[in-house]
């Protein structure tokens, strides 16, 4: 047999040798079963997304009065919305929102400092079995340098909001009377309309 022919056949044998361990190679798994295999990458497993937040707006409208011992008394009018979200599980609830004044001041005296414009106030408490507890506290005056003479700032502190939340909604008429510290008082009366707008 000439010298060409045989290099053909040997190059056939290889090819076909070849041939058959890349098909063997491909149909196997070099790993025994329940052996992982150290180079494969880890499948991510799908996640469900997050529960969705429990957020709740409240519609809020106070008259505020100061009435001062010495005689007189200045007037004013809020409205504002507060707006609160709620972490699951335990039910601490949490927001802010902002008052702004409704139709300027009212003293019964003259008053030559500036009388805040809007109030904003901060919301803490929980949200349990249906039922919504807030306790407020003002944050911020706008302008800057302002102040706020017919009570609402000194009295936020004390205004409770407790109000069962049944289909989406609640409501509660706020009315209280406080100590300004000086023998005079500060006096909230007014309503808050809730609405909870998901996750309820």
């Amino acid at each position: 047999m000439r010298k060409g022919v045989k290099v053909l056949a040997w190059v056939a044998v290889f090819a076909a040798c070849a041939g058959v361990g890349a098909f063997i190679a491909a149909h196997t798994t070099p790993f025994p079963p329940n052996v992982p295999d150290p180079g494969a990458r880890p499948t991510a497993s799908p996640t469900s997304p997050p529960p969705a937040k429990t957020r709740i707006k409240m519609n809020v409208q106070l008259d505020t009065s100061h009435v001062l011992y010495v005689g007189g008394a200045c007037h004013t009018n809020w409205h504002g919305l507060l707006i609160v979200d709620v972490t699951e599980p335990g039910g601490a609830a949490g927001g802010t929102g902002i008052l702004t004044l409704q139709g300027g001041l009212h003293c019964d005296f003259p008053v030559k400092q500036v009388q805040a414009k809007a109030v904003t106030l901060a919301a803490k408490g929980t949200f349990k079995g249906g039922r919504l507890v807030l306790a407020l506290r003002q944050t911020g005056l706008d302008p800057v340098g302002s102040a706020d003479f017919g009570g609402l700032t000194q009295a936020a502190a004390f205004i409770k909001i407790d109000m069962p939340i049944e289909g989406g909604t609640g409501s509660q008429q706020i009315h209280l009377s406080r100590s300004d510290g000086d023998r005079g008082s500060y006096t909230v009366d007014g309503n808050v309309d809730a609405v909870c707008v998901n996750g309820c």
